[in-house]
């Protein structure tokens, strides 16, 4: 790659954010192409950024497709490419790069708010873990020496509970050896065909992630099925050359399946509703379009309608995760203190 080390790895959603909104802006301004793109890589500050629009430049002025470009970097997500290279080939280029600033920059202030979420219950976990393991592996054989001095036992549970600590203790490098063996298989079985399809099956179908999951696949597969039939191209067409967009290998599958069947004649709506992915709104709305002409607007208003949605449900979800992980490790915290607690009223009592 051409940017070298200090540019390794892909762009952040703040940095793609930047990005687009700057390649908007010239090509809003009415300056020349690659004189806007040469201005671009003087004018940004960032410099990861400054270098890549460098090379950028460079490229388009060999005579190179800015998508081309783009992929060639290594930098940019799929999703990021693929609209790019719908936008340029419809000619749309300045409003993709406008709706993509605006999607990028909500998506990390999604992610933010995920990660602050996930931060309070992360430390909290740990200490009490910690905490945990301590009374475990040294205060509870100390009650247990009491309790034999005074001829009495520790309670059943809190032997079972001593019991399995010490063989996590003894058998953690195994554990994580294991672990770290099963987390890299299925790692790499994901990666494959197959694998990442079942995967992706998987996540659509799960009632924790799977109505974000629809609503993610829904608004990028109308967004740029929106900008191709407005291009005119076909709608069989467009659903195949739309169908990386939703980055799922399971929906990729069912709408090759969907495309297969409008080539064979069946009728969008119907095809539409056979791939099983989307919500039953964008299957409704796809029909009424259908039925009225107006497939184009009706595609354009889908991707408006699932952008709210999508930023809805992922702030429902991020709002939920840190009261539910405090609420799982309260109970389970609670569960181990009053195992901790029994050897204590015990001893308490045979002193007593």
């Amino acid at each position: 790659m051409s940017e070298g080390k200090g540019n390794s790895g892909k762009l952040s959603m703040e940095e793609l954010s930047l990005f687009s909104y700057q390649l908007s802006v010239i090509m809003k301004s009415g300056v020349p192409y690659l004189e806007g793109l040469e201005i671009m890589k003087d004018e940004l500050e960032n410099g990861r950024l400054k270098s890549l629009s460098a090379g950028i430049y460079e490229d388009v002025k060999a005579g190179k497709k800015l998508y081309e470009s783009l992929r060639s970097k290594d930098m940019f997500p799929g999703y990021f490419i693929q609209m790019t290279e719908i936008a340029e080939k419809t000619g749309m280029l300045d409003l993709e790069m406008e709706r993509l600033s605006r999607f990028y920059e909500k998506q990390e202030a999604i992610q933010y708010k995920v990660r602050s979420a996930l931060v309070y219950p992360v430390i909290l976990f740990v200490l009490m873990s910690a905490v945990l393991m301590l009374l475990v592996l040294k205060v509870f054989p100390v009650f247990q020496d009491v309790l034999s001095s005074l001829g009495g036992n520790l309670p059943e549970s809190s032997k079972i509970l001593l019991s399995t600590a010490k063989s996590l203790q003894s058998a953690a490098i195994w554990i994580m050896m294991i672990l770290g063996a099963v987390v890299a298989g299925l790692f790499i079985y994901s990666r494959s065909s197959k694998g990442g399809a079942k995967l992706d099956s998987f996540l659509l179908g799960s009632r924790l992630f799977g109505g974000l999951y629809k609503r993610l696949i829904t608004l990028r597969f109308s967004q740029g099925m929106s900008m191709m039939v407005k291009a005119g191209i076909p709608f069989e067409e467009a659903v195949g050359m739309s169908a990386p967009l939703t980055d799922n290998k399971f929906a990729v599958e069912r709408l090759r399946e969907v495309q297969g069947r409008l080539l064979n004649g069946e009728s969008i709506p119907d095809a539409m509703q056979s791939a099983g992915i989307f919500p039953s709104l964008f299957n409704q709305m796809i029909r009424v379009g259908v039925k009225s002409g107006q497939v184009d607007s009706t595609l354009e208003k889908l991707s408006e309608i699932y952008e709210v949605e999508l930023e809805r449900s992922a702030n429902r979800l991020a709002s939920s995760i840190e009261p539910t992980l405090v609420i799982i490790l309260s109970v389970v915290v609670g569960i181990v203190l009053l195992t901790v607690m029994l050897p204590m009223i015990q001893i308490m009592s045979s002193i007593g």
